[in-house]
């Protein structure tokens, strides 16, 4: 994973990113199947924070 650091605050087009992939998209899993859902990466201020094994 690459990730590029801008000058800018977090939130504008040049700031850092917070954000979670998921193995599913979650608007096509039924509401009581979101929580079984694996995490595969999270990013937190521009910065991995995990990588699941099977990555």
């Amino acid at each position: 994973m690459r990730l590029l650091r801008g000058a800018g605050p977090a939130g504008s087009p040049s700031g850092t990113a917070d954000l979670t992939v998921l193995a599913a998209v979650p608007l096509t899993v039924p509401a009581t199947e979101l929580a079984d859902v694996p995490v595969l990466s999270t990013v937190l201020d521009g910065d991995p924070t995990h990588r699941a094994a099977s990555l």
